[in-house]
């Protein structure tokens, strides 16, 4: 039964196979031939190549046509044929050519194979060079270690030398470009090693027959390497001046626009539509604009910027931005908001939820804080725009801020009473303002006490704390001192005695006495001028 036709051309044909003798490629077979495979056929031919080799040492290589093709002879007898359909028509090569090159090759392994056979002078002589290659390869080597570690404690003396002088400021920076330079000084090192091993490797191998191709293709690969960076880098130059040119322009810019919002700043320039506050973070966020907008135009240019490996990186970085974005953009919009409101500026004393402190920076993404126990947090932007700022600095150089505290009294304790011991409380207080004049508000009739709330001007926000608590025991020493019971009570009966803290009792271990203070006169002290009116 015959064979379709067009069943065997759908079959896949073989790969194609190389014939090498002494690891050196003398032709590419890739049709059937009687039924062998190319890798059967070049197996073949490789085998009775080494044979014909060492029948004729100094044979002839010659071809003749066929009716299949061109075989290729030794010393007369067949070596190996070459098909029509062994010529690689996709890079136009005709079968003469590819004979040719077959004949050729051939020639140059029988001539390798006699010389490897030559002790004198040819072995002798690769023998020689390979060991001075390798005498001068460890010569260079250890002239760059020995290069290495002198140059090394020269920078060392050097700065040690210079230090004294650069101490004030730019020690910092001289020491980071003493690391910069023992970096690019050590890489130069090794890769001056590695292009010596390179050649003294390439060198050695083609000083032998075996190994030549090996020391052939290194040579061809660092040559084809440098001549393709080259050219890549000749080919880029014109992309690589645009991004050079772009890159001036966007400093030049940034430099404009920080100038611009440095001098608003600084009060050097004022412009009714920006705060001198809000001009820092304008800057800096037309600085950010200038360079994304400068990226975006540098990135055609680039070199590889077409290529699939930088388009994944490209697309790799985007999916990270993403992902985390979502987060630092609420924080990036909530600096933007608390800095164009207004609500907070540095050096203002404020209170947001349980924590109170002066500002001392309000940044794109938090804002710091500085507490009066010296501590220094840090609140997210988005926080404080969903909780209540209180800003005790804002008004308070022209009016005084106006800061409370409040106590509640039984109804049994007359409220003229406890009006005059709370303001006499807020006249011995320091750090309060006498300006508004401190008052006091009942703010509330509950079912069993009445609640007093004292206000008074405070001097400086930053003190607020410490003025409360000093009110405070002001309030407690003049209540005890009059016999007002400070208390809440939740009405069952009426205690036997009042619960108040004697005189005699209030300096009690470990509490040490006061300085005596000047007793008050019936004119400036209220609660005495009401009891004697009574």
């Amino acid at each position: 039964m015959a064979a379709d036709p067009a069943a065997a051309s759908a079959l896949p044909s073989p790969p194609p196979a190389a014939v090498k003798v002494f690891n050196r490629p003398v032709a590419i077979l890739r049709a059937m031939n009687y039924g062998y495979t190319p890798a059967e056929r070049a197996g073949y031919a490789q085998e009775q190549i080494k044979k014909l080799i060492a029948k004729y040492p100094a044979g002839t290589v010659e071809s003749h046509p066929s009716s299949d093709g061109v075989v290729i002879t030794i010393g007369g007898e067949r070596a190996f044929m070459i098909t029509p359909a062994d010529v690689d028509v996709i890079e136009g090569q005709t079968l003469e050519q590819a004979v040719q090159a077959s004949v050729s090759d051939l020639q140059v392994v029988i001539s390798e194979a006699q010389k490897q056979h030559q002790w004198w002078p040819f072995l002798a002589r690769a023998i020689l060079l390979t060991l001075g290659a390798t005498l001068l390869f460890a010569f260079v080597s250890w002239l760059l270690w020995r290069v290495e570690h002198w140059v090394m404690p020269k920078i060392n003396q050097m700065v040690r030398r210079l230090g004294d002088r650069l101490m004030r400021g730019g020690y910092i920076f001289l020491s980071r470009m003493t690391f910069l330079i023992r970096s690019v000084i050590r890489l130069l090192v090794w890769l001056l090693m590695l292009i010596n091993a390179y050649a003294w490797g390439t060198f050695c191998l083609a000083q032998f027959p075996y190994t030549e191709p090996w020391g052939e293709e290194l040579g061809r690969f660092l040559f084809d390497t440098l001549s393709g960076l080259a050219r890549s880098v000749l080919a880029a130059l014109p992309d690589l001046f645009v991004v050079v040119v772009i890159i001036v322009l966007a400093r030049l810019v940034g430099q404009a626009v920080r100038g611009f919002f440095g001098a608003i700043q600084k009060g050097q320039i004022r412009v009714e539509w920006m705060d001198p506050q809000a001009a820092k973070a304008t800057g800096r966020l037309g600085l950010v604009v200038v360079w994304i907008f400068a990226a975006v135009m540098m990135y055609p240019y680039l070199p590889g910027s077409g290529s699939q490996a930088f388009r994944g990186v490209s697309v790799f970085v985007g999916l990270l931005v993403s992902l985390g974005a979502s987060s630092v953009m609420g924080q990036f919009t909530g600096g933007l908001v608390l800095m164009y409101s207004k609500a907070l500026r540095p050096g203002e004393y404020v209170k947001a939820g349980e924590y109170e402190g002066t500002v001392t920076s309000v940044g794109f993404l938090s804002t710091k804080i500085l507490t009066p126990w010296r501590e220094e947090i840090h609140l997210p932007n988005l926080m404080l725009l969903n909780t209540a700022l209180k800003n005790y600095s804002r008004v308070a150089e022209e009016e005084g801020v106006i800061i409370k505290t409040a106590v509640t009294i039984g109804y049994g304790t007359p409220w003229r009473q406890v009006h005059a011991l709370l303001l006499e409380a807020a006249a011995l207080t320091s750090g309060l303002r006498r300006k508004p004049a401190p008052f006091v508000l009942q703010r509330s009739l509950a079912d069993f006490y009445v609640e007093y709330q004292l206000n008074v001007g405070l001097e400086e926000p930053p003190q607020r704390i410490f003025v409360l608590a000093e009110l405070h025991t002001h309030i407690q020493d003049l209540f005890n001192e009059y016999g007002v019971q400070i208390l809440s009570p939740h009405y069952l009966q009426d205690p036997k005695e009042k619960v108040v803290v004697p005189k005699a009792r209030w300096f009690e271990a470990p509490a040490a006495p006061e300085p005596a203070r000047p007793e008050p006169s019936a004119a400036a002290n209220p609660v005495k001028r009401a009891s004697q009116t009574q």
